[in-house]
Order: C-alpha cells, then structure tokens, then sequence
C-alpha cells in the first residue's frame, strides 16, 4: 500500500507540473487563455459600417477560439471572446465582416422599431465573409484594428 501511495504521489507530482507547464507555455491561466484587447473602426467606401459583425478566427492556435463584436452608428466595435471577457488571443488571425444586408424577420423588426431601415445598410460584399480574405495581428495588451473596405470588391 506505502508503494501505491508514493507512486501516486509523484504522478500526481509531475502531472502537476507538466499541467504548469502547458498552461504557462499556451497561454492558459485558471481563468481561461490569455486575451489582449481589439477594438476599432470598419468603414466602407469611406462611411462607417454600421452593425455588422466582425470576426477574429485564429490562424494554427489549437484550442483557440474566434472572438468577435458588432459595430456600432459609427463603425466602432469592441472584440469579445465570451460572454464574460473581452478580447482576443494574441497572434495571426483570419477575419471575416458580416453586415446586415440580409437580414432575418426578428433583425428587420428590431431594426425597424429602433427607427432603422435595413435597405438603407452599407452591403458588404462576400469577399470579406471569407476566412483568409483578410487578417490581422493581435500583439499583447490593447489593440487598435481598423479595416477600410472596398464596396467594388468580389
């Protein structure tokens, strides 16, 4: 019985510190991954992009999940990863911006209720809904990330 003890306890030992080591080496701390903070603009053909969706997908972090905001009457928007934290992780990322020009029945009624008409929203063309078509880096702390989009683009 004193030999499983022992042994247990030094697995347990090294798992300990093998788990350290991994969480210090990827970034994780007990409250999740580290995250730094992305805000900024998206206009296109020079005028804010107004609510539409943007998107951080990391490019080869394992784990690493997108972060993503809507952006505001001015084209503004803050990145979040979760309900509860901000940000996004730090590195290579993929972007992907979505507007609203389509959207569904509930979207055009909160629209329409808060005085907005959908067919007066920036269109934003399908290049920018693909993974890769543009990217950004995210480097640790704050982060100020404007995108000016081509309306011509395919």
């Amino acid at each position: 019985m004193l030999i499983i003890i022992n042994y247990l306890r030094r697995s347990l030992g090294i798992v300990l510190i093998h788990g350290v080591l991994i969480g210090s080496v990827t970034g994780c701390s007990r409250d999740g991954p580290q995250l730094a903070t992305v805000t900024g603009t998206i206009t296109i053909g020079e005028q804010p992009l107004k609510y539409a969706t943007v998107t951080f997908i990391p490019q080869g972090e394992a784990g690493a999940g997108p972060s993503s905001g809507v952006t505001d009457e001015k084209g503004k928007y803050k990145l979040g990863y979760s309900r509860d934290r901000a940000g996004a992780f730090v590195g290579r990322h993929d972007v992907t911006i979505r507007g609203l020009e389509v959207p569904d029945k509930a979207t055009r009624d909160a629209l329409h209720e808060s005085g907005i008409d959908p067919a007066l929203l920036p269109k934003v063309p399908r290049k920018y809904l693909d993974p890769g078509a543009i990217s950004a880096e995210v480097k640790p702390h704050k982060n100020t990330i404007d995108f000016q989009l081509d309306p011509q683009s395919r």
